[in-house]
This record gives C-alpha cells, sequence and structure tokens, in this order.
C-alpha cells in the first residue's frame, strides 16, 4: 500500500471511529501498543501515524472497545485482546467495520496479521463465515443470518443481518454481571 493510499485509508477508518463514538487522537504514543503506531487508552485509541505499519490494524484494536461491555470500555488501557470471546467477536465486528466504509476486507487482515492467517479470514468472512458473529449477536449488535427452513421467520431482520450492524457499540453490561437474561435475548440465544 502507498504512503498516500495508506493516509486515505486511515483518515476513511478514523472518521467511520469517530462517528460511531469511538475517541481517536494523534500523538506520541505513551508506552508501546499491542500492535505497532496504536495504544488503547480510557476507552479510546492513541495514533502515532509514524509508527502504523497497518491502517487495518486500528479497526481491530478499535473492534475490542465495541464488544466491550460500556463499563469495561470506558476504564480499558493498553492491551485489550486478552479475552478469547471479545477477540472472536473483534474479528466479527472489525469486518463488519470494514464492509460499512467500503474497504476491502483484507486491509484489516492483511498477511502479517493475525499470526499469519489474515488472508484466511478474509476469505473466511467474504464466503459467509461466522467466527465472532453470535456474540455479536447476543450483545445484540448484529442479527445472525439464518437460513430459512421451512417457515419464513419474521422477527429476524434480514437489513440487519451481519456484517450489517444493528448498533456499533456494544450497550449492554457484561452478561457475567446479570442475574438472568431478558425473554427476547434468551429466545435470541437459543438459536445460534
Amino acid at each position: 500500500m502507498t504512503n498516500e493510499r495508506a493516509e486515505k485509508t486511515t483518515d476513511l477508518i478514523i472518521d467511520f471511529l469517530k462517528d460511531i463514538g469511538i475517541p481517536v487522537t494523534f500523538e506520541k504514543l505513551p508506552d508501546p501498543g499491542f500492535l505497532p503506531g496504536i495504544f488503547v487508552q480510557e476507552g479510546g485509541l492513541i495514533i502515532n501515524r509514524d509508527e502504523l505499519l497497518y491502517p487495518g490494524d486500528i479497526l481491530h484494536e478499535a473492534g475490542h472497545l465495541a464488544v466491550m461491555p460500556p463499563q469495561t470500555r470506558m476504564q480499558a488501557n493498553g492491551n485489550v485482546g486478552d479475552d478469547g470471546g471479545e477477540e472472536m467477536a473483534a474479528l466479527a465486528w472489525s469486518y463488519a467495520a470494514a464492509c460499512a466504509i467500503g474497504l476491502s476486507p483484507d486491509i484489516v487482515f492483511h498477511e502479517f496479521g493475525y499470526k499469519g492467517n489474515g488472508p484466511w479470514l478474509s476469505k473466511h468472512f467474504q464466503n459467509g463465515g461466522t467466527i465472532g458473529v453470535p456474540l455479536l449477536a447476543v450483545f445484540e449488535m448484529t442479527s445472525p443470518h439464518i437460513p430459512r427452513l421451512q417457515q419464513p421467520d419474521t422477527s429476524i431482520d434480514e437489513a440487519a443481518a451481519f456484517p450489517s450492524m444493528l448498533q456499533w457499540l456494544r450497550t449492554i453490561p457484561d452478561l457475567s454481571e446479570e442475574t438472568s437474561l431478558p425473554t427476547h435475548r434468551a429466545q435470541q440465544a437459543s438459536f445460534i
């Protein structure tokens, strides 16, 4: 990717993140981040353009913030990728975000990321793969695409089916902190 193209891609991503409510600032990083040129601080991203290697990495780090419970997001600092479920949800979220912005999934899932599995992940999602999508549905951020078998289910909004999103930031609390799931969440979880 040329420098000019990388700058334009970075700007598109930053505009999208600001529009959905993820704060982004540009400055020297307070500490090295998990990915070069990006640092998570207090629920937002600090970007150092001089250190940033791959603009798509911004979407993945933002995905971690987006899928966190709101009370956790605002306190997030440093490495935020230690929860396996949220990692999978962040993968799906970053694919959906790339689609919404109009970027190739290869921008996010590049050949140097994901322990060399970036191209596989890109193809996975482009071919209808669902890694992380059930969690996004449980978080009420999207609706999974569910093939209609014999009778149509009008309760599923096809327009909101992944990779479309109902909301870009998780608003429900950590499920482990709830005493019981509301009825609609329990019904939704039953078909995932």
